[in-house]
């Protein structure tokens, strides 16, 4: 019966396109999960820019730090993403999750480093505060002199991007 050319025909069309419906579903995935890390990116640069706004003042005249540890636990909340607020030094001012004291310089990170460059920086990797796989954001803040007074950073877990995907 699957002898006959009929068979062997229809049986080689049909894994030929259940092969191109397989590679297709994994290149629209893999585009789906681009185009949505994207646009996390620019939501939580979007999101940064709206807390440096805020932060400036506090961070040209807070002297002890309690200020920028509460703004960026309420800011995180506000926004419901991590906040990180960093000295130009690359000491950790704020933080809304985590321990400051434990916290290692933020200064060589690859998002501070890129914002440093060009005004405004992202990468995704593993947090070694928190231990999951984070999407960062960060941008320089800077007084009206043009003085570098610090850098705020906004971030998600990747999972959130995993999870839309699915």
């Amino acid at each position: 019966m699957f002898r006959s050319i009929r068979w062997r025909i229809a049986v080689s069309y049909t894994v030929l396109i259940l092969t191109a419906m397989f590679g297709l579903s994994l290149f629209l995935s893999n585009v789906s999960r681009n185009n949505l890390l994207d646009e996390l990116r620019a939501n939580l640069l979007v999101d940064a820019r709206a807390i440096a706004e805020n932060v400036r003042p506090v961070l040209q005249n807070d002297t002890d730090g309690a200020q920028l540890q509460a703004l960026a636990t309420r800011w995180a909340d506000l926004f419901a993403t991590r906040v990180t607020i960093i000295a130009p030094d690359g000491e950790v001012l704020g933080e809304s999750q985590g321990n400051l004291s434990s916290m290692s310089n933020h200064l060589r990170r690859p998002e501070i480093q890129e914002a440093l460059v060009t005004g405004e920086g992202s990468s995704t990797r593993r947090s070694e505060s928190v231990g999951l796989q984070m999407v960062y954001a960060a941008v320089p803040v800077y007084d009206e002199g043009e003085e570098l007074l610090g850098f705020v950073r906004v971030a998600l877990p990747a999972g959130t991007v995993e999870r839309r995907i699915s």
